[in-house]
């Protein structure tokens, strides 16, 4: 604050990171981060992050489906073995691609971050493809030194790659993918940590930082406790 000029608002010592602008007003979302940030106008030169757009990346869009954060290339099986995370069967691309963002089962979506998935839809002539399958993968072809062997070994699949490499920052970034059911989710903003989304108030998307219930955690703590957090995400 002591850098904020009282008459115009202008920063003399530059934005934090994320922000732009001669008053720091200007919110980045630039897919490559907080250095692709245009200092004065807040442009993105490399694009921006999945759930914005506008010249500064500054317009939420509503809603995202999952196919259109994955880049699909039909024929295709990355095959990289080191990079496989698990793998579902019966679920169709849409939910492989929610489960590759978001986890499932014994795969939380974070460890490790899943970059791209194979998915065979049923009713292939291939060996037991009368049942739809989901491999989730740790790499893609960006990061692998190969796609692998088996790249063009099975012409009834299709590789999906994430077109950014995103963790969903908050219950809004949540709520845009489609995921609108209130519940403990993993955000990523900056460091991965579990928070509570509720998605049935005022329109959803909520991030809940304080929530009384019962009674159970007493909230007459010190500052310290407060940035250092308390009480379950599950209840108070």
């Amino acid at each position: 604050p002591a850098d904020c000029d009282k008459k115009t608002g202008a920063c003399t010592g530059g934005c934090e990171d994320f922000w732009a602008g001669d008053s720091c007003q200007i919110e980045c979302h630039c897919a490559a981060g907080p250095a692709d940030c245009d200092s004065s106008a807040g442009a993105c030169a490399g694009g921006c992050l999945d759930f914005w757009t506008g010249d500064s990346c500054e317009i939420r869009t509503a809603t995202v489906s999952y196919d259109g954060l994955f880049t699909k290339e039909e024929g295709r099986f990355f095959g990289d073995t080191p990079d496989h995370i698990t793998a579902y069967d019966d679920i169709d691309a849409g939910e492989c691609a929610r489960r590759c963002l978001q986890g499932y089962g014994s795969y939380d979506g974070t460890n490790p971050a899943c970059l791209s998935f194979n998915h065979r839809p049923a009713g292939t002539p291939e060996p037991g493809g009368s049942r739809a399958r989901c491999w989730l993968r740790s790499g893609n072809k960006d990061t692998a030194a190969s796609p692998g062997s088996e790249w063009d070994s099975w012409p009834h699949r299709n590789h999906y790659q994430r077109k950014n490499i995103m963790q969903p920052r908050d219950c809004a970034d949540l709520f845009a993918l489609g995921i609108q059911t209130s519940n403990v989710y993993t955000v990523n903003h900056p460091q991965p940590f579990q928070v509570f989304c509720n998605m049935d108030t005022d329109g959803g998307g909520w991030t809940v930082i304080q929530r009384r219930q019962d009674g159970s955690v007493p909230f007459d703590k010190l500052w310290a406790e407060y940035v250092q957090g308390f009480g379950n995400t599950s209840g108070e």
